[in-house]
């Protein structure tokens, strides 16, 4: 996975979105990557598949 526009990525999320909460799938599907906000606290979740 990877940012093309290259930086900067929390603070255009949550100028779009409102959050910086998002989900992102590899081409290969073999990992994913997702962040979340709750009450206070912000997750950043990470996880790999085996095919």
């Amino acid at each position: 996975m990877k940012d093309l526009v290259g930086s900067d990525l929390p603070s255009r999320l949550l100028k779009v979105n409102g959050s910086v909460e998002f989900i992102a799938l590899a081409m290969d599907g073999e990992r994913i990557c997702a962040t979340s906000e709750e009450d206070e606290e912000c997750w950043v979740v990470c996880e790999e598949f085996s095919p």
